[in-house]
Parts: C-alpha cells; sequence; structure tokens
C-alpha cells in the first residue's frame, strides 16, 4: 500500500531509467521479485558489502530453538557492545541476548510479551530517526475463497481510524507531523505495517500504531470500506499494464489448473480458487470485482467477512514486531510492553515456547475464519498446525505431471524479451542454511566458465539472475531469469537447454555419490569457491555498515518468524556452517531438473502463438511444445553430466581462488579511535545525550592564513605531524567556475564528525578530494571520479549522449569478467555516462597495490583500450575473438538500447506526464524521438571515434576518495589517477570544469503570461499547459500533475562577497510540503479516491525547487483531476492560515533534526560528499545551513509563500500543469462535471517553448527565478 509516492520527484523529471536488473547484475548486486500484492519490502537491512545473502521469510527448526534456549545473558559490564544482558522484565515477558558483530555499536535485545508476540529492540543512540514494523504472520494464502483479495483490503483498513483515534487521517497526520513515512505490504503469508519518525515522536507513534492491533482497535466504518474499495480497484488499474504482474498472474493461474480437483479445467477463473488448489494461484491483490460484484450476487457481507478475517488471524502469537530508536533498551521495552500488551491472543493457541521462536514450516497456512472457508469437519479436512490446517504444504505451488510446461506470454513492453525457468525446490528446517544464496552465486557469476559467459559468447542473452521468488512450507519456488536479445528470443530453446546443461555440470561437479551412494567430496575447484562464499559471508556480516532505522525494521521484522531469538539479528546475514550448506545446495541442485521445470517466454513475437488469455490482466499466453523441451535438455544435461564426471566442463568452470577476499587480519583501521571512547560514548543511561565528538580526535588549532594565491597550485599539499591545519583557498581559473571554491582542509589527522572533504590534488583541469572518515570504523575505501568532456554535448543533440551511453556498456562488458571475483569479494566498480562525462567508480576492502590498485588499474585501462582492437601484446587469435566479442557486444547494446527508448511507450502515464514536464524545464533534455533517431543512426565506427576523441582530450578530471584512507595513499592513488588517464587530463591543452557544458534550467513564466498557453475551456490558471494522449492504447490511467518553480535551494548574500546562502524560501517551501501532503492524500486518494498513486512534495532540477501534486485515475479525467487539485489548494487556505504555533514547531523541529542527522553508513556520507562534488558547490555545511534557516521560519512565510506562487491567482505563480489523456477508453469519457477533456486543451511543444523563455543562471538562487 503506497501511501506516499516517495520516488515521484524522480518520475516526474525523469525519462525510464535502464533496467534495474541489468545494472544490478553488473554490479555484483540482486533484484527481488515483485510476487507480492503491494509493493514487496526493500532487501534486508543486515547486509554486508557484498549484498543481501537471503531474504528468508518462513520457517526453522528444533535444532535452531535448542541454540536459543542454550544461549547464556552477556555480561552486564558488555551490555553496550554485546547487545545487552537479560534484564528484570514485566510479568511474564522472557528477555534474550542477540549475538551481534564484534563491530556493532548499537544494543540489541529480544523479548517474548506474555501475549505471544515476539519483539526485537535496538537502541541506536546516534540516530535523530525512530521507526518500528510489525509483521503479522497471515496473508493472502489466508483469503476465503469468496473474497479474493481479503488480506490485502484489511491491510488497507488498518490505516482509517480506531476506536481511540477514530478519525481517518489520524496516524498518517501524527506521522506527517513528525516528517515520518508509513506504509505496508501484503505478501502471500505474511502482512507488514512500518514507520519512521522523528526520534522524539516515537512514543506518540507507537501509541497509535498499536490500536491498528488491539482487541476491537480498527473501527472497519462502513463509509471507509465502501470508499477504500475504490482505492483498491485503482491499484488494481496500476497494475495491469505492469509485465511482472501479468506474468506472476499466468503462473498462478498454470498452479490452478495443475493443482485443481477434476473435472476442474480452464475454463473457470483463477481467482475461484478451491480447497484442493494450492493457494499460491489465489488473486493477492482483489479488485473491486473479487472484493465487491461477485461477493455482493453470492450473498456475501464483505465487511462482516472483513471483521471475521481480522479477529481470526490478527492475533499476537502471530505478530513480530521491531522498534528502532535512541532510548536505552529498558526504555524501549517499556514502551513495547505499554502499547502492545493488550494486543489478544488467540483463544486456544498453544503457548509459544520462548526458546523455540521459530514456527515449523508450513505452520502459518490455514482457514480465513471467513465465508467460503473449508469447514473444518469435513471428512477430508487436513491436520492442523498452531495457525491452522498444514495442507496443502505437502503439494508443490505448480504441481508437475508428466513434464514440465512450457508457456508463452505476448507482454506489454517491446522492453520485455526474457525466458525464466521455476522449480519447486525443498528448503532446509534451519533458516540459516541457505542453498538459495548459494544458488544465486552461482548462476549470477560472469566470469569465463559461467552459464553467462556460455550464453553470451553466442549473443543470445543480456542479463541473467537467479533468485528464490517466494516460499511455502518446506518448499520454494527457485527461479532463473535470463533477458534475451532479439537473436536469443528466436533461439529461446537453446537458452533453455544450455541452463539445463550448466545445472547438471553443477550437480555433478559438487553432489557427485561414491561408489557406496554416498555424498562424494566436491571437486577442488567447488569446494574452493564454497570456502570463499563462506568467508566473504563472514566479512560482510562482521563489517556490514550500519542500516538505517527503518531499513532495519522493516527488513528485520518478518524474519523474527523465522530464528531464535540468538540469531533475530546475525541469523538474515549469515550462513551456517560449510557442512550443512553443502547438503542443503545438493538437495536443492538435485530438484532443478528439466522434468520439473516450468518455462515461460516472453516475447511479442509470439502473438500468433499465444491463443489463451488470462481472465485477470487479459494476458494473451499459449502452450509451447514442453516435451520437445524436456527431451532436449535431458540430453544436453546428460552430456555436461558426463563430461564432469570425465573431468571436463562442457564450457563450465569453477572460478580459482579469489585473490580479492581480504585477510581479515589486514583489515586495520589508519586511524581509529579507541576501544574505550567508543564504549564510553555507546554506554548509554536513560538521560540520552546526542553522540558527540568524544570518540573523535580533538578540534584542529584556528587555521593558519592561506598560501598566496597559485603559490603553490597543482601540487599535492601534507600537513606536518603537529603543525596546525593548513588551508588553501582556489581561485576562479582553477576551478573555471567564474568563482572560488569554499575553504578546503588539507590532508593531515582526522577531520572533525562531518567536515567536507581536504582537496589533495589541486589543478585547472584535475582535483581530488579526500575524506578518511575514520568514526565508520570500516576498512572499506571508495572512488568516485568524473571525467567531463564538451564532446558529449557537441551535437546539441542526442548523438554524443547515446554514444556515450553505449560506451559505457561497452566498458561495462569488458570489465565483467575480469573483475568478476572483485565483486563476489564485496569490492565494486562502476562505469557510467552522464549528460557531460564518464562517472568511473570503484570499492574494495583498504587501499593496497595488490586489490584495490589493482581494481582501479583495471577500470581507467578499459577506458583507454581502443574500442574493436585487440589489447596491446595479445595474442593474435585471442585478440581476434576479442574484437568480434566486442562487436557482437555492440549489437546487443544498441538492440537493447532501441527496446529501451521504444518501451517509453508503455510507460506508466505518470511518467509520461513528467517527461513532458522535464522536457520543458531542462534545456538539455532530448524528446525520445530523437534518442531513437540517434540509436538508428548509430555505427560501432561512430561508437569507436567517439570514445577514441573522448580519450584524446581536453578533459576535466575530478575525484572523491572516502573511507580508511591516509594522506600518503591518497596522494599516491592520485598520482596514479592522473598518469593512467594520460594527457587528457592537465595535458597541453588544459579544460576547465566551466568548459564542460552543465545542465540549462528554465524559468517558468508567470501563470498570467501563460494564459495563452491555457485550454479554451475549463478552469483558469493552469500556467503552462503541456496535454498529450497517453502512449499505450491499453492503459485505461490518465495522469495529472501540476508543478509550481518556486525558487531555489540558495539565496544571494548580502554585501559585496556575491556568495549564498541557504534560502529562507526553500525553508518556507519545506515547511508548507510537509503540512500540505498528508491532506493532499487525505482529501485527493482517501476521500475523493481520484486514484491509487497520489502524492505531493518538493521537486528539484539542479538546484531549482518547486512543489508538485500529482495524480494518476482511472475514474476521472485529467482536467476534472486539475481541477479537483485546485479546489483542494483554496481549502487548504484557511487550513494553514490556522496551523498552530504548536503544529508549526513541531515540523520545525523534525525536518531540522532530520537536516542534522549524521550518516550512518560510510557509503551515505560519500554520497553526500559527492553530491556536493558533483554539484560543483562543495557546500558540505549545507543540511547545518538549511537546518538554521528551517528554525528561522514563520507561520507568516509560510502562508505568504503559499498565496504568492502556489495558491490559484497568485502573483507569483510559475506553473506547469501536465495532462496525460489514457488511450483507452477516452471517447467515453468526454465529460466529467462540466469540464473538457484533454482533446479540447490548446496543446504546448515543450521544445519550442523553452526556447523562447529565459534561463536560470548558475548558481541557482531565489533572485534569478523571480527574473522576468
Amino acid at each position: 500500500m503506497v501511501r506516499a509516492l516517495a520516488a515521484l520527484a524522480g518520475v516526474v523529471f525523469g525519462l525510464p531509467a535502464p533496467r534495474l536488473s541489468r545494472l544490478a547484475a553488473a554490479r555484483g548486486l540482486s533484484v527481488a521479485s515483485a510476487c507480492a500484492p503491494s509493493p514487496p519490502p526493500p532487501s534486508a537491512a543486515v547486509r554486508g558489502p557484498f549484498g543481501d545473502i537471503g531474504r528468508r521469510a518462513f520457517g526453522s527448526s528444533a535444532a535452531a530453538c535448542a541454540l536459543g534456549s542454550a544461549l547464556a545473558p552477556a555480561p552486564a559490564a558488555d551490555a553496550a557492545l554485546a547487545g545487552g544482558a537479560v534484564t528484570a522484565a514485566a510479568a511474564g515477558t522472557r528477555v534474550f541476548a542477540v549475538r551481534t558483530p564484534a563491530l556493532e555499536l548499537r544494543a540489541f535485545r529480544a523479548l517474548l510479551l506474555p501475549n505471544g508476540l515476539r519483539v526485537l529492540l535496538a537502541s541506536d543512540p546516534a540516530a535523530e530517526r525512530a521507526a518500528a514494523a510489525l509483521c503479522v504472520r497471515a496473508g493472502y494464502f489466508d483469503d476465503p475463497d469468496a473474497v479474493p483479495g481479503l488480506a490485502h483490503f484489511c491491510e488497507h483498513m488498518l490505516f482509517l481510524g480506531t476506536r481511540k483515534y477514530p478519525a481517518e487521517d489520524s496516524f498518517d497526520s501524527l506521522i506527517n507531523s513528525a516528517a515520518g513515512s508509513n506504509n505496508a505490504y501484503t505478501a502471500s503469508e505474511s502482512t507488514c505495517y512500518f514507520f519512521d519518525v522523528d526520534a522524539p515522536r516515537l512514543g506518540d507513534a507507537l501509541d497509535r500504531f498499536a490500536q491498528f492491533f488491539v482487541k476491537d482497535g480498527p473501527l472497519f466504518t462502513p463509509s471507509a470500506t465502501a470508499r477504500e474499495l475504490n482505492a483498491i480497484e485503482s491499484e488494481h488499474s496500476k497494475n495491469l499494464q505492469a509485465d511482472s504482474w501479468r506474468e506472476q498472474e499466468v503462473l498462478k493461474r498454470l498452479s490452478a489448473e495443475l493443482s485443481a480437483e477434476p473435472p476442474r479445467t480452464r475454463g473457470a477463473p483463477a481467482a475461484a480458487v478451491r480447497s484442493s488448489v494450492h493457494p499460491y494461484a489465489k488473486f493477492g491483490t482483489g479488485n473491486k470485482r473479487t472484493l465487491d460484484d461477485e461477493p455482493l450476487a453470492a450473498g456475501v457481507d464483505v465487511r462482516a467477512a472483513l471483521l471475521s478475517y481480522y479477529h481470526a488471524k490478527y492475533s499476537a502469537e502471530r505478530m513480530a514486531l521491531v522498534i528502532v530508536g535512541n532510548d536505552s533498551l529498558d526504555r524501549l521495552q517499556a514502551l513495547a510492553e505499554r502499547c502492545f500488551a493488550a494486543v489478544p491472543r488467540a483463544e486456544g493457541a498453544a503457548p509459544v515456547d520462548p526458546a523455540c521462536a521459530p514456527i515449523a514450516r508450513g505452520a502459518a497456512f490455514g482457514d480465513a475464519g471467513g465465508p467460503g472457508d473449508r469447514p473444518s469437519d469435513r471428512p477430508d479436512a487436513p491436520a492442523r498446525g498452531p495457525f491452522g490446517p498444514l495442507a496443502p504444504f505437502g503439494a508443490p505451488p505448480i504441481p508437475i505431471r508428466g513434464g514440465g510446461p512450457a508457456l508463452c506470454i505476448v507482454p506489454v513492453s517491446s522492453n520485455t524479451q526474457s525466458i525464466s525457468l521455476t522449480w519447486a525446490v525443498p528448503m532446509p528446517d534451519d533458516a540459516r542454511v541457505k542453498p538459495d544464496y548459494l544458488f544465486r552465486q552461482l548462476i549470477g557469476r560472469r566470469d569465463d566458465g559461467s552459464l553467462w559467459a556460455a550464453l553470451r559468447a553466442r549473443g543470445l542473452v543480456t542479463d541473467i539472475g537467479a533468485y528464490a521468488i517466494d516460499e511455502f512450507g518446506k518448499t520454494a519456488l527457485a527461479r532463473i531469469a535470463v533477458e534475451l536479445s532479439d537473436l536469443g528470443v528466436s533461439r529461446w530453446e537453446e537458452v533453455a537447454t544450455t541452463t539445463h546443461a550448466y545445472l547438471a555440470w553443477l550437480r555433478a561437479s559438487v553432489c557427485a555419490r561414491d561408489a557406496r551412494g554416498g555424498a562424494a567430496a566436491p571437486a577442488a575447484a567447488a569446494a574452493t569457491f564454497f570456502a570463499d562464499t563462506e568467508a566473504i559471508a563472514a566479512l560482510g556480516f562482521e563489517y556490514a555498515e550500519v542500516a538505517e532505522p527503518p531499513a532495519l525494521a522493516e527488513s528485520l521484522a518478518p524474519q523474527l518468524f523465522d530464528y531464535a531469538p540468538e540469531f533475530y539479528f546475525a541469523g538474515p546475514a549469515t550462513l551456517a556452517d560449510g557442512g550443512a550448506s553443502a547438503a542443503a545446495f545438493c538437495a536443492f541442485a538435485r530438484a532443478l531438473v528439466p522434468s520439473g521445470a516450468v518455462t515461460l517466454v516472453n516475447a511479442k513475437s509470439f502473438g500468433r502463438t499465444a491463443t489463451d488469455t488470462e481472465p485477470i490482466y487479459g494476458t494473451k499466453y499459449g502452450r509451447l511444445d514442453g516435451r520437445a523441451l524436456q527431451r532436449a535438455a535431458e540430453r544436453a544435461a546428460e552430456r555436461a553430466a558426463a563430461r564432469a564426471a570425465q573431468g571436463g566442463g562442457f564450457h563450465f568452470a569453477f572460478p580459482p581462488r579469489n585473490p580479492f577476499v581480504p585477510d581479515p587480519s589486514t583489515l586495520a583501521l589508519k586511524t581509529a579511535p579507541s576501544a574505550a571512547a567508543l564504549r564510553a560514548a555507546f554506554a548509554r543511561s536513560d538521560e540520552l545525550a546526542p553522540l558527540g565528538a568524544s570518540i573523535l580526535p580533538a578540534p584542529a588549532p584556528a587555521p593558519s592564513p592561506p598560501p598566496p594565491d597559485g603559490a603553490q597550485r597543482g601540487a599535492d599539499f601534507e600537513r606536518s605531524p603537529g603543525a596546525p591545519r593548513a588551508r588553501i583557498e582556489l581561485g576562479a581559473h582553477a576551478l573555471g567556475r567564474g568563482g572560488a571554491a569554499p575553504a578546503s582542509p588539507i590532508a593531515g589527522s582526522a577531520p572533525a564528525a562531518d567536515e567536507g572533504p581536504w582537496v589533495v590534488t589541486d589543478s585547472v583541469a584535475w582535483r581530488v578530494h579526500c575524506a578518511p572518515l575514520p568514526r565508520f570504523r570500516r576498512p572499506f575505501v571508495t572512488l568516485r571520479a568524473y571525467i567531463g568532456s564538451p564532446l558529449v554535448r557537441a551535437s546539441g543533440g542526442a548523438d554524443g549522449i547515446v554514444c556515450a551511453k553505449v560506451w559505457a556498456s561497452l566498458l561495462s562488458e569488458r570489465l565483467e569478467s575480469q573483475l568478476q571475483q572483485a565483486l563476489a569479494a564485496g569490492c565494486g566498480w562502476e562505469v557510467s555516462a552522464s549528460d557531460s562525462g564518464l562517472v568511473i567508480g570503484a570499492r574494495g576492502w583498504g587501499y593496497d597495490e595488490a586489490t584495490f590498485g589493482q581494481l582501479v588499474d583495471a577500470i581507467v585501462s578499459a577506458v583507454k583500450q581502443p574500442l574493436f582492437e585487440p589489447a596491446r601484446g595479445a595474442d593474435r587469435a585471442l585478440g581476434a575473438a576479442a574484437v568480434s566479442a566486442e562487436r557482437e557486444a555492440y549489437a546487443r547494446f544498441v538492440e537493447s538500447a532501441a527496446r529501451d527508448a521504444q518501451a517509453f511507450d508503455t510507460a506508466p502515464p505518470l511518467q509520461q506526464g513528467g517527461y513532458a514536464i522535464r522536457l520543458l524545464l531542462d534545456q538539455g533534455a532530448q524528446p525520445v524521438e530523437r534518442t531513437r533517431d540517434a540509436i538508428r543512426a548509430l555505427t560501432a565506427d561512430k561508437v569507436r571515434d567517439f570514445a577514441a576523441a573522448f580519450c584524446a582530450g581536453p578533459l576535466y578530471g575530478e575525484a572523491l576518495l572516502c573511507g580508511n584512507i591516509d594522506a600518503a595513499d591518497a596522494r599516491a592513488l592520485s598520482a596514479r589517477l592522473r598518469a593512467a588517464l594520460g594527457a587528457g587530463v592537465g595535458g597541453a591543452s588544459v579544460l576547465g570544469r566551466d568548459a564542460v557544458p552543465r545542465r540549462v534550467v528554465t524559468r517558468v513564466p508567470l501563470a498570467s503570461a501563460a494564459a495563452r498557453s491555457g485550454p479554451r475551456s475549463g478552469p483558469a490558471g493552469l500556467g503552462v499547459v503541456l496535454a498529450a494522449r497517453g502512449r499505450n492504447r491499453d492503459e485505461k490511467n490518465g495522469a495529472t500533475q501540476v508543478f509550481w518553480q518556486v525558487g531555489a535551494r540558495r539565496a544571494r548574500a548580502g554585501g559585496s562577497s556575491g556568495g549564498t546562502v541557504a534560502s529562507a524560501r526553500y525553508a518556507a517551501l519545506e515547511v508548507l510540503a510537509q503540512l500540505l501532503e498528508q491532506p493532499a492524500y487525505s482529501t485527493l486518494r482517501t476521500k475523493e479516491q481520484l486514484g491509487y498513486a497520489v502524492g505531493a512534495g518538493i521537486s528539484e532540477v539542479d538546484g531549482a525547487v518547486g512543489m508538485f501534486i500529482a495524480v494518476q485515475s482511472a475514474v476521472a479525467p485529467p482536467l476534472a483531476v486539475a481541477a479537483r487539485i485546485d479546489a483542494f489548494l483554496r481549502d487548504f487556505d484557511s487550513e494553514l492560515a490556522k496551523t498552530s504555533s504548536v503544529q508549526l514547531g513541531t515540523v520545525v523541529v523534525s525536518l531540522a533534526r532530520a537536516k542534522r542527522e549524521k550518516a550512518r553508513r560510510l557509503a551515505q556520507q560519500a554520497g553526500r560528499f559527492w553530491l556536493e562534488v558533483a554539484r560543483g558547490e562543495y557546500l558540505f555545511s549545507r543540511a547545518e545551513e538549511e537546518a538554521a534557516a528551517l528554525e528561522r521560519v514563520q507561520l507568516d512565510d509560510v502562508v505568504r509563500l503559499y498565496r504568492e506562487r502556489i495558491l490559484p491567482g497568485g502573483a507569483s505563480v510559475r506553473r506547469i500543469t501536465a495532462l496525460v489523456e489514457p488511450a483507452a477508453g477516452a471517447a467515453a469519457r468526454r465529460e466529467e462535471g462540466g469540464l473538457a477533456n484533454v482533446a479540447d486543451v490548446t496543446p504546448v511543444d515543450p521544445l519550442a517553448l523553452r526556447e523562447t523563455l529565459g534561463v536560470l543562471a548558475r548558481p541557482r538562487v531565489d533572485e534569478d527565478v523571480d527574473g522576468p
């Protein structure tokens, strides 16, 4: 349930992003499958640098329970670092210590409340935000047959008023006033709710949150129930054109067909699931038909079903809660007990053994307690577990009879070309044993000998990944998903058979049997791979960076069902011992056979073959010859297994020992605070003071005067031991920005907490910043470097940008196999194209020549190596093969880019409206038609010549080093980079940053001046109207987006300095947006039910800021929605003026605290610094300045800003209204409420209009926005 569009600002101003799966695979990340009815939760917060080990959501065993019961309390003296000892608790509450890494500074405690509710507490003294998440072990599997989607509907209803706080927006209003957010999702066997707030507001928020779950807490009022059905329908409508949802429903339909009792066949709707059909087949999201029309016809009272479901399923022993705050553990425990002790326990529920907190697999599936459930007294009623019947967990979710089926699907998007293989696989009882993690690692490899390498060499694929998409009792669905090239679509059977051959080779290499039938030792190479994997997992856990409170709570809450209390934190992020892992992997791998696979192929070319229609989403699909595919796959598998037995690889091989896995004994911190100081800082009492500088070096003496301008220009600087910290001022000619940079400290000793990086190298064309950041106590080093060139935008069109993006893709291809082991070891790299150059990056376990130096050298060498030429000194035959492979890769990337550009036509309406706004605001933005033309005109020679000219320079380079690095290392790496990049940087042809084209932002005209471009009829004051018909003829949703350009984040400083200060106008805008967001959502979404996707907030384009309101609707035409937005704005005017000083103060304090919150992770701090470097502003004190500006905001400032710049008719309103009319059914909705539709609006061409408008100078300041 999306309660706010967190990413809407990005959608408003962005073209479709590159496919995440491809980018994630190139960076060693994993992309979760969208298999929950509502947006899935984020990946686990307990992470190592390698990413999430596994999101295990179900089950565990008595063995894990025994480990939990054997855990001894931690000594009181070690409570701060060991997670807290067992302490005195309220009567009946059981308290457990929690295993954490040695470097962990937060304190953890596990509880089992008397009512059976599981709780994990995390005391994070440095956190400015607090969070909580509660998961209920009930999901759409528990939907009664007569009311599909009931669990999801219940999730929505809990937000709409409780007995203690009856107002429908009570919870949302509190969260909004505390600068927080909230959300929820419904999965197959769980429903999870979560929020975050300003830390001092945690107690208030928990009190209201708990009312969702206490006895008779939620109201489920008839009026809210009736209205919220429309929200469910809008959410379903939003998903209708999403290929991921459509494919999932085809798989569910297949499950219904294969597991149904005779004579059930394909004729009936999949939503009408009978008891014999596995619950995986259920339609989890529901819609108005399943939640209103059909129940009404069947005489089912849906509200009564809601109440019955809630009372049957929402009981304490089914719940798991995580609370993260900056209070002590004792105070957090008192909050948990006070707020959640009243959550009822189900009558007759078995006692929860505190030492056996994990729930046995299969124990959560059961009757929904509503109309349509199987009567419990039927002869075939299944055996019951603690939460209801255990069957049909004994059967797989997709039972295979007589061979694996193969289906083809016709997708909506031309960008969707894929094949997936799905199996039902066994899962071990102990959740700490993760065969799915090893499965992902083996399938996701990109080096020589991998499945990817074998398929890529034939030009068949563009991406590959593997994951367990869901778990049901002791069974999971394992999937291998492959994105296909055009050639791969025509040869999809070859992709499938090669995949089966690889799996057979894996089984033969790892899971061989000896002569007596016992498990044989795996091959030496396989054993080495598994050993490396375990070592990397262990390092990742010990050195995992601190998660933000919301991410920590959201990720851990659903996993408390899986583990004994000791492992609540460590269990999701670690692997069990190697023997258990290897045995479980073999059991897992033996299920991955051709006869057990379900094959799905997605491509537009299957239009004639797809003769069936899935009834819920209308997806066209068809049957392929699964038996022929199985026979071919089995032959390929047999050959691969035979070669493996003979010591051959059949194109496949395990990698050698990973040289990038560090020896833990070498991971010393260059500048580390003492353990005593750390312990003292975090051994907190109930009177918690903010985390200060007590763990950091003492402040440096006052800076000495700067050296004469240019006296040491271009040199490296170092402060000698004991000397005062020096500073330099960098002149305008050195920066190439028309102004001086702020003072920047020079390398020496550690800076104060989050002081900006030090400049260690500076010249006109090359600058390197360094930030050691010892306070994070992690051994990582990160590098990001920008290499700018005017060549990217030289043509003024899309040609240079397209060339740069294809070149960056080819560079990534070069590096994938070379650096695969670096990725596996937790290192990382980046090569990407910006609109003015290249960005390269590296991340490693500290700076040393053998690993990090090798990583950087490989990246730079790839950039410098000419395209389509053999590497210098390469063997002739190998060089020719490499050139051929690179040309094949070029063809794949161009093909993929063309599909990406074409896929924009099926993008959601909100994204299409945002695209129009971006075309107007960003003077360099290119229309998608120009991008398509540039791709069609592209040749390999053009890309080769572009890359050669780029490297020849002139170039401007700027780099940032962060982490476990000292001054000497920083200078050495700076020199290494500059030398490696060659004459292009700092050579004879010097280029300053001002010669690299920067983004130019349009000044939006006043609404009064834009009247000529408004509608011929309808409401006045819409400003610049960008009207268009949606590009997807099957899309029933339209979109309305209103953007107001208000000012900038900076304002011109007084006096003659020419500098800038934090904008008071921007501060008032932040307060206004916070006050407006929740009422806008409540009015437009909850009360008026205009659409499911409704959001409001602040958007920024390169320093120019504004506010937006966006609505995607299938129930009202865009102009009618625009009128409703304006009506809301007029009503909100009086409400805003009545804001009390307490309300205003609460918002201001929460926003200012959020600004001042220090980064919790090294990567987060490096990202903040890099943003300032990339902007060229170096305002490393920006957060503090903006927080101070917020604290000066008065209500009059907010009201004045609103009435002058937002409210219709305001004197300084600069407004853009983007209207996207749905192509499907537009003729039937010509008018609503007397308002004309988009067809009656005089359209404006954004490209033509922006040529006539003024632009905002750099740096962006309020005064420039107010120009003519």
